[in-house]
């Protein structure tokens, strides 16, 4: 009797998990996604990032070094961006679709950082810069998977349409490094991938709560 009750719990999902993901679908359709401003913000610092080392490049001002500090800086700010945000939206309300996105990319945003770490002790240790050709391609493939993931929670299959932009993206970048217009490309993909959707998302939820 108690092997027969262990199987049939193991095999049959709880009513838990049932409840959770009856609420998840349930939120999907009656409140949108929250993230809109950290997905803005992340646009438009990287952006600036972006035509800052495009500008340096074109002045021949672009040293390694002068690269790296600028992403160290953009980092650090939308780190703090980010914190202001978490402050000023914790007073709204956040169903599990908000929860469950906002971790998503919160992920997504710590994995870019450490992506970035490792690129900075790998040209440390091997004294070369190439490791950073395929840093950009890797956040566009990381943007698209949160992308993708986001459609799938959200419900809202239209989304995908923004990963697979992400996933080109990342190919698209890999052919144009190395030439003067790369940063400018970068710039582009951080506007169209994240800053513009980034704004969809909030205007989605300006309607929904009437503001």
């Amino acid at each position: 009797m108690t092997a027969q009750s262990t199987h049939t719990s193991s095999t049959h999902p709880s009513q838990d998990d049932l409840a959770y993901l009856r609420r998840l679908a349930e939120d999907s359709q009656t409140a949108p996604s929250t993230v809109g401003p950290y997905l803005v913000a992340a646009g438009i610092i990287f952006g600036s990032a972006c035509l800052i080392c495009w500008v340096s490049q074109l002045a021949h001002w672009l040293s390694p070094i002068f690269e790296t500090g600028i992403w160290v800086v953009a980092v650090v700010v939308m780190y703090l961006v980010s914190w202001t945000l978490s402050a000023t939206l914790s007073s709204k309300p956040r169903n599990l679709v908000n929860r469950v996105t906002g971790s998503l990319w919160r992920a997504i945003g710590r994995a870019c950082v450490a992506l970035l770490l490792a690129g900075i002790v790998l040209n440390y240790r091997f004294h070369t810069d190439e490791i950073w050709a395929l840093m950009p391609s890797a956040i566009m493939v990381l943007y698209g998977v949160g992308w993708m993931t986001t459609a799938v929670v959200m419900r809202k299959p239209m989304i995908n349409s923004v990963s697979l932009g992400a996933m080109i993206a990342g190919v698209v970048l890999a052919l144009v490094d190395g030439f003067s217009c790369f940063y400018l490309v970068l710039a582009l993909c951080f506007v169209l991938l994240m800053l513009l959707p980034g704004l969809k998302l909030m205007r989605l939820g300006k309607q929904h709560y009437g503001e």
